[in-house]
């Protein structure tokens, strides 16, 4: 084998090699969860993960993969409403002790869950709860960006009453692993 071929040969197994480290930490995704609101139910497998500067992991849940303009709008925390977030969606923050470094049921706080365009209601609902009113059921990964973090919760929420006495009821079972972003 001449020079240049074997620099070749060499271009092409340290390219493969990094297509198939890109592919094994996305491979690690996995976004499943059924959320319901009253009697709709949602089926969701997509999502994305991100943590911010104070350790508080966030993902969130769509019908189908979110484009780039997407994810910037969801790392956003809020701004307009387009794509995947005309349908139904729901975003997870997660907040763990100070000082934690790894996501556990011990060093597991408190959730504030987002229900977005579901019928039940006007379409948004927020769930603000310590620890045991989130349903945890398990976490692990570190908490810092680049690092999976798995997440299992089920539960079920009650709304405030509406104008005539009804209550809606919101249901989640989630299950995610997924590699955390950096939040900007």
């Amino acid at each position: 084998m001449t020079g240049q071929a074997l620099r070749i040969s060499l271009v092409f197994l340290l390219s493969g090699t990094v297509l198939l480290a890109g592919r094994s930490a996305r491979a690690a995704d996995a976004y499943a969860a059924t959320i319901g609101a009253n009697a709709q139910t949602v089926t969701f497998s997509h999502g994305m993960a991100w943590i911010d500067g104070k350790g508080r992991v966030s993902f969130a849940l769509f019908k189908a993969d979110p484009n780039p303009k997407e994810q910037a709008r969801a790392l956003e925390g809020g701004g307009s409403v387009f794509g995947v977030f005309e349908a139904p969606n729901v975003t997870f923050n997660l907040t763990f002790k100070d000082g934690s470094t790894r996501a556990d049921l011990a060093s597991f706080e408190s959730c504030h869950i987002n229900f977005w365009h579901f019928e039940a209601g006007a379409g948004i609902f927020d769930w603000n709860a310590f620890s045991k009113g989130c349903g945890p059921v398990a976490f692990s990964g570190d908490l810092k960006p680049g690092a999976v973090i798995h997440a299992k919760l089920k539960g079920e929420a009650e709304a405030y009453p509406n104008k005539d006495g009804s209550k809606n009821v919101y249901r989640w079972d989630a299950d995610v692993t997924a590699t955390v972003r950096a939040k900007p």
